[in-house]
């Protein structure tokens, strides 16, 4: 789409520079007035040609202002935790199974333009755990699919397929965090998990969230936090 428009603006362009130069040799060459001198000719012909002239400078002008804002108008993503709204969160204990911890992250825009093609890249540390999965909120095959393990992290990899766009100012839920936990070891206060979200109308966008482990109550987050 994008490459038939700047075709037709073009076309637009070229079309009127044809018109202005003929106009120009007609008023010069076949100007029935036999009165007016060549000179006098030459007068009147620059003045139609600059008139004609300045409209499509002015028409330049306006299509390249709307390129230029439907070139800077696209989404602006990012991941985040979806219970504290920031790109920091707590895992924690599931009520089903203790030794299970889960964190719910989503996506957000923060752009001008809604797109709803979009992949995200989640890469988990091994540090936090060695068994890590990600569940997508969604029904049918949409989902997370690890497609790397490397010495560092395991990667996994959410691809929309336009199933679910991501609104201006509208978060999604897309995924929960499930690692298991243990509670004779002793974690660091935070683990950072690297992303990247590619989209059909920005360029790929890097970030991390930063996640600490809290297996068991408010008091002691509180107390692993502090300084």
């Amino acid at each position: 789409m994008r490459v038939l428009r700047e075709y037709w603006i073009f076309l637009t362009l070229t079309g009127a520079a044809l018109c202005v130069v003929g106009l120009y040799v007609a008023l010069v060459a076949w100007w029935p007035l036999t009165s007016l001198t060549l000179a006098e000719k030459l007068a009147l012909g620059e003045v139609v040609v600059g008139g004609l002239a300045l409209s499509i400078a002015l028409l330049a002008v306006y299509l390249a202002f709307h390129e230029f804002r439907r070139a800077t108008a696209g989404p602006k993503l990012a991941l985040f935790d979806w219970v504290s709204g920031a790109q920091r969160g707590v895992v924690t204990p599931s009520g089903l199974y203790e030794k299970l911890g889960c964190l719910e992250f989503g996506i957000r825009n923060d752009g001008s333009a809604v797109t709803p093609w979009w992949q995200a890249t989640l890469y988990l540390p091994r540090a936090l755990s060695e068994e890590l999965s990600v569940v997508p909120p969604f029904d049918g095959t949409a989902g997370w699919n690890a497609t790397q393990v490397t010495e560092d992290y395991q990667v996994w990899v959410y691809v929309s397929g336009g199933r679910h766009a991501v609104f201006v100012g509208a978060p999604l839920l897309i995924g929960t965090l499930h690692c298991v936990l243990e509670r004779d070891r002793e974690y660091e206060r935070s683990y950072e998990l690297p992303y990247m979200i590619v989209s059909d109308r920005s360029e790929p966008v890097r970030g991390k969230l930063s996640v600490s482990v809290a297996l068991e109550t408010d008091d002691n987050e509180d107390n692993r936090r502090s300084p």
